[in-house]
């Protein structure tokens, strides 16, 4: 149905709409001149930018109330544990049992009730429970019949604990001489704020045939990482021969394989393996992990990426020398320490003295770097109207949402200090090289004495 407000009526649409928003509502339609609506008619306006524009500012203040009324009281509930797990049987009564937990110690009502794909096959009544302000914790146990049958797989409800929170003042927003929130027929002066928390149940019911279904975790730790697979014969037929193997990839090249041994998997029974991938082996990086489950001549493959750590953009050095009154390069020496390419790399230089910026901040040009290895960024610096002097320089690396930053004592020379000062580097870098060079050879010829002896 259609008319000049584009209102849909009927209880779906209602139910789902915050009592006082629909208060809100209830007062729009009282001042307009749409036919055949009531304020009691359970409505929704689709296109609230028709409303009166004096009512815009009233109804995001009841969008505040409402949401006021939700984080006041989204603490009050907790439970334990979160989930049940049932392995089904044709006819057969399971017991779910949980505790309640009333965190804020005060008196208020619950209703619990069953929703998602479960409800379709498990029937429970909504009740309610009553809890007293001395009552912490409350265990709560629910048979559920399971019926005749279920297809095959994994299906899952949520058995919903609502906590019913009512306010009983009258509530009045104003907006200038207009009262926007009144009584109402249907409200009766109260708004009932609903807040629910869920306690899952997964129901597998198994395969005539012989079936299995495995995942694949990790846990990093210091030394290594520990990688589990979990195995389920989710048939009701008994498994002989069960192994996995499980291969470690970086880059698409195998680092690390494990083989399991064989082992008998009874029907609706769990099997753990377990490996351990070194830091040698994996670190810092992202990986594949590969696992494939052998059983009774059929095979099933898994697969999981593995991240060990976070990218990483190392600063191994930049400038410390430059001259005055001109534009400057400045070189940044960098190090991807992750095996993945990082792109859209650039920096960003402040340089200070006693605090206080002798520049702009400059943004350099952006760069990619390979994975695990180095480059050098360049860019320049504009010190013009920079004297000479030490400053404090802060280089902030920016990739992929995260920063790497190194601060230190950077100089601005004449020209004259600044050639005498690079030629100096220049002349301990090339001695540097040379000792290097020398104790290499030392090294061949060391090696060559040992194996002629």
């Amino acid at each position: 149905m259609k008319n000049k407000n584009q209102i849909f009526r009927g209880r779906g649409v209602a139910e789902q709409t915050s009592p006082a928003l629909r208060i809100l509502v209830n007062h729009h339609l009282r001042n307009s001149s749409t036919p055949g609506l009531r304020s009691s008619d359970p409505i929704f306006p689709l296109d609230l930018f028709k409303m009166k524009p004096i009512l815009i500012p009233a109804f995001i203040i009841a969008i505040v109330i409402m949401l006021t009324i939700n984080a006041s009281t989204v603490d009050a509930l907790g439970i334990r544990p979160a989930k049940t797990d049932i392995i089904f049987q044709p006819g057969e009564t399971k017991t779910i049992g949980f505790k309640i937990v009333n965190t804020d110690m005060k008196d208020f009502e619950v209703e619990l009730s069953l929703t998602g794909e479960l409800a379709k096959y498990v029937q429970m009544n909504p009740e309610k429970i009553h809890f007293k302000a001395d009552e912490e914790i409350k265990e709560i146990t629910r048979k559920i019949k399971m019926p005749s049958m279920m297809p095959p797989g994994t299906i899952t409800g949520d058995l919903l604990i609502t906590e019913i929170v009512k306010i009983k003042d009258n509530p009045k927003v104003y907006f200038g001489d207009e009262e926007i929130i009144t009584q109402t027929e249907d409200e009766e002066s109260t708004i009932t704020a609903r807040v629910a928390i869920k306690h899952k149940i997964t129901v597998t019911v198994p395969r005539q045939e012989k079936y299995v279904e495995a995942t694949i975790e990790y846990r990093e730790q210091q030394d290594d990482t520990s990688v589990i697979t979990e195995v389920k014969n989710l048939g009701l037929q008994d498994i002989d021969q069960l192994k996995t193997e499980l291969t470690v990839l970086e880059n698409q090249e195998t680092i690390a394989n494990f083989d399991s041994e064989a082992a008998a998997l009874a029907s609706l029974n769990t099997q753990t393996f377990y490996s351990t991938v070194s830091k040698e082996q994996a670190y810092q990086g992202e990986y594949e992990l590969v696992s494939t489950i052998s059983f009774d001549q059929k095979e099933v493959e898994i697969t999981k990426t593995m991240f060990l750590g976070n990218p990483e953009i190392k600063i191994l050095a930049f400038d410390k020398f430059f001259k005055e009154k001109t534009i400057n390069e400045f070189n940044i020496d960098l190090e991807n320490k992750w095996n993945k390419d990082i792109k859209n790399i650039y920096a960003t230089i402040k340089l200070t003295k006693d605090g206080q910026n002798a520049i702009e901040p400059t943004r350099t040009t952006s760069i990619d770097i390979n994975g695990r290895s180095q480059k050098t960024l360049n860019s320049y610096i504009d010190l013009t109207d920079v004297q000479t002097g030490e400053y404090m320089c802060t280089v902030t690396m920016n990739y992929d949402d995260q920063k790497t930053e190194e601060t230190q004592i950077v100089k601005v020379l004449t020209p004259e200090e600044y050639r005498k000062e690079t030629s100096q580097t220049t002349i301990l870098i090339i001695m540097l090289a040379a000792i290097i060079a020398l104790m290499v050879a030392l090294l061949i010829v060391f090696i060559i004495y040992i194996k002629n002896r």
